[in-house]
């Protein structure tokens, strides 16, 4: 999903999941790491307390990510194991974040 937004906004990425016979389907577990452009690296899964991952509907998820630093953000969704061991990953992508004129001496915090 890429794609340009303005600082301090927020942005929607979606994940399906699908079995063998392409219908939806429910992992045992979701998850999402959400790398800033500062290199900081977020990682949230379905069962946090305040994780911003939404189940739609089966199979289909949802998360608010807020642009808090302008540049090159990325994302990766991934399925986990039942016990939380492991990981599967299903998507990555990427978006992009144009700095404010409103704050053009912005230093992440």
């Amino acid at each position: 999903m890429a794609g340009t937004y303005t600082y301090r906004t927020t942005v929607q990425v979606k994940i399906r999941f699908y079995d063998a016979d392409a219908q939806p389907t429910d992992p045992p577990g979701v998850g999402l790491d959400v790398r800033r452009p500062d290199g900081t690296i977020l990682h949230f899964l379905l069962t946090d307390p305040g994780t911003p991952i939404v189940q739609v509907t089966t199979g289909i998820y949802t998360a608010i990510i807020r642009a808090s630093q302008p540049g090159r953000w990325g994302y990766g969704w991934f399925s986990t194991a039942i016990d939380g061991v492991g990981s599967q990953p299903a998507e990555e992508g990427y978006f992009d974040v144009k700095p404010s004129v409103f704050a053009p001496n912005f230093v992440a915090a």
